[in-house]
């Protein structure tokens, strides 16, 4: 597996896996949540990616993109996401440590995340630790997350 930065010519790719990696959130949504995170997440996430202040990463198996993941330079990740053919395989930790790598080389010293009820495991088995539970308004509805963090 190879890591390498995200460029522009990624976005469909990404927006896809994105997709992809979002229609297998199952977990304690409602039908209606999964729906609206289903239709705003990629274009949120992918956008992000294309924005000053973000830095995304790119995973890639024998030439093929199978994980997105990147965080905002302030120390918040915007999420990993692993195509649903390539999860468990250790590809969302990967891009994790690149992202702990690089905000630590660039003096942050904590990383928080939004994590979806689904990716919450994910994030623990990583060292992040839960804050609080809460709803955050995601392009105007409100969806359960855990706002976790950790030291770097």
């Amino acid at each position: 597996m190879k890591i390498r930065e995200y460029e522009s010519k990624d976005y469909e790719t990404c927006r896809r896996i994105i997709g992809n990696s979002t229609a297998q959130i199952n977990e304690k949504y409602s039908d209606e949540e999964l729906k609206h995170l289903q239709e705003v997440i990629p274009d949120m996430v992918v956008g992000f990616a294309e924005k000053e202040g973000f830095d995304f990463y790119i995973a890639s198996k024998n030439g093929e993109i199978v994980g997105v993941a990147g965080y905002h330079l302030k120390g918040e990740v915007a999420g990993v996401f692993v195509s649903p053919d390539h999860q468990r395989q250790g590809i969302g930790e990967r891009m994790m440590e690149e992202i702990e790598g690089k905000a630590s080389d660039q003096g942050i010293q904590k990383l928080e995340v939004l994590s979806s009820l689904t990716a919450k495991k994910f994030y623990d088995k990583l060292g992040f630790q839960e804050l609080k539970k809460k709803h955050t308004d995601m392009d105007g509805k409100d969806i359960p997350v855990y706002k976790m963090e950790k030291e770097l």
